[in-house]
């Protein structure tokens, strides 16, 4: 029994794999009689081939391995209900549209033509990063591959002049990370420092990625981390070296490998050389996604604490369907006392429970033609037994169809805890008020889903919008999850309208409120307090020409007809 446990859950013979002492290692259960696609790692060699020996990708290509298989990850999120429920309820909270924020004095600096027309860079860029997707729809698939394994990764493609053209989702599942590199690196970034951005050079150490090409496939494709300067082979994995031993980088400089500093002057070997480089041959970057969990390099999935009841709720529904695949629990069992029955009796028997498996079978009692032996034997005359074979019934009808109920309620509640998601979000409350959801929704939201999209906001701005676009006033903000009724809403207006905003304020918070995209009307009448405008419109001493605010009575101003 032990050794078949062992076996079901990963476990090797006593003294296997003795160094790892956690179940990082420990495959996702597969039920025997279901097919279930395979949770091979693609970067080690499938069982029975000799490719180079046997070796794994990780070895032969200086490659770190996770500490979790990513493809036993996904195995487990595919096998589970309720982690499925639960990273869909954190996609579809935080991985929402999106606003540019400005930083700022959004009354004298928002609208200069500066600020306008960085503003509609943004607007561009993220509204198609790629030729087919929107940043919200590259954003959700990292998100699904950043909550199964913990890790997510972007292509970042750079254009002629080195700005970032394009950005493409790329699986998790076939990429992997280096250990970090020896020499370090100088770095020009950019920090927000007295109201702007200053350009400081920082030394940084990075790595490489590799990602697995084609199903089945031993190539390796090569990439950069996001920032590396350097010129990578996409094939090789190496970078690019001039005859002196030094690095060559995109922006056409040289950095000595040895003091990691930028060489003076741009000589013309360089030059030719570095135009020699053709596009094809020069690597594009990743960007690395991730939480950090006690400095290792890979991220950790969140729900990894409750790997082992994810896992054991699956094994507990699979035992359930093989008793309803089987027919369930025989409703009787047959004894026969004062003799014993004959060979074909005994083979009617077990011909009977053979096909008791069909389930239209399973409520029908069995029904047998009881004939005793005749050359049964009587321990105590030592002659042939004589008298009548007595059938006993014993009724073994279950009270429940149903095994490891509670079981099952605990597991559900332990994944649903990792993630401190209320039933309500997951499909588990079937009944409850509109208090009661309300109150879910807003602890969710301050606990759960502002926490991450505040995260996922601040690496944009940073690491994209700062660094790489040069933008200091504008950042990223995710909407929020929209919560409030009718009511609510025009309660907002009239204290908005009570507290001095003006009609374009108002209609800017109503669509950041209700998700809608009304636009602001041009003129200083729309940006004035909309109380005071309502008073002069009442007094009956003004009305509106062509967007501007103009007296009934030519003699009389509209401040004195208000007054």
């Amino acid at each position: 029994m032990l050794s078949s446990l062992r076996k079901l859950w990963g476990f090797g013979a006593r003294g296997e794999n003795s160094k790892r002492h956690t179940f990082q290692h420990i495959p996702a259960p597969i039920m025997p009689g279901r097919a279930i696609k395979s949770s091979e790692d693609p970067f080690r060699p499938r069982r029975g081939s000799d490719e180079d020996r046997g070796t794994s990708l990780y070895h032969r290509h200086g490659l770190m391995e996770p500490p979790y298989s990513f493809a036993d990850c996904w195995v487990d999120y595919e096998q589970s209900d309720v982690l499925t429920s639960c990273v869909d309820a954190i996609i579809r909270n935080c991985e929402r549209p999106h606003d540019l924020e400005f930083v700022g004095d959004d009354l004298t600096e928002r609208d200069t033509p500066e600020m306008k027309a960085q503003c509609l860079t943004l607007t561009d860029f993220f509204s198609r990063v790629n030729e087919k997707h929107s940043f919200l729809s590259v954003r959700r698939k990292l998100r699904l591959d950043r909550e199964v394994t913990g890790n997510g990764f972007l292509e970042v493609i750079r254009s002629l002049t080195g700005g970032v053209e394009r950005v493409y989702y790329l699986p998790s599942t076939y990429v992997r990370a280096s250990d970090m590199g020896e020499h370090e690196i100088p770095v020009t970034t950019r920090i927000p420092r007295d109201g702007k951005l200053v350009e400081v050079t920082i030394p940084k150490k990075f790595r490489r990625f590799g990602r697995l090409v084609g199903m089945g496939s031993s190539h390796v494709q090569w990439y950069k981390e996001l920032g590396d300067p350097r010129v990578l082979d996409p094939e090789t994995g190496e970078f690019f070296l001039d005859q002196h031993k030094r690095f060559l980088c995109e922006d056409r400089r040289i950095i000595d490998s040895e003091t990691g500093l930028y060489v003076k002057g741009r000589g013309g070997e360089f030059l030719l050389h570095n135009r020699a480089i053709p596009l094809e041959r020069r690597a594009t970057e990743v960007w690395w996604f991730r939480d950090n969990y006690g400095g290792n390099a890979y991220g950790i999935p969140r729900w990894i604490p409750a790997l082992l009841d994810v896992r054991a709720r699956y094994v507990a529904k699979w035992l359930n369907h093989d008793l309803l695949n089987r027919g369930g629990v025989p409703k009787g069992i047959v004894l026969f006392q004062n003799g014993s029955i004959s060979p074909q009796t005994l083979e009617h028997i077990r011909r009977t429970l053979q096909e008791w498996g069909d389930p239209r079978r399973f409520n029908q009692w069995i029904t047998l033609n009881i004939e005793p032996d005749s050359l049964s034997f009587d321990l105590n005359t030592g002659g042939s037994k004589g008298g009548t074979t007595k059938p006993e019934f014993i009724n073994l009808d279950r009270n429940e169809d149903y095994m490891f109920k509670e079981y099952l309620t605990h597991c559900e509640e332990a994944v649903r805890k990792v993630y401190r998601l209320p039933p309500i979000l997951t499909g588990a409350a079937t009944e409850y008020t509109h208090a009661t959801a309300y109150a879910s929704q807003e602890a969710a939201e301050s606990q759960v889903f502002e926490p991450l999209r505040n995260e996922f906001d601040e690496k944009v701005t940073t690491e994209l919008i700062q660094t790489e676009f040069g933008i200091y006033r504008w950042k990223l903000k995710t909407r929020r999850t929209k919560i409030g009724d009718q009511e609510t809403f025009y309660k907002a207006v009239g204290m908005w309208s009570r507290a001095g905003l003006s009609w374009n304020q108002m209609v800017q918070l109503g669509n950041e409120m209700l998700g809608t995209r009304f636009s602001p009307r041009e003129g200083e009448l729309w940006d004035m307090p909309f109380e005071a405008l309502l008073a002069m419109l009442n007094s009956g001493g003004c009305t509106i020409r062509d967007g501007v605010l103009v007296p009934m009575d030519e003699t009389v101003s509209c401040q004195d007809s208000a007054a």
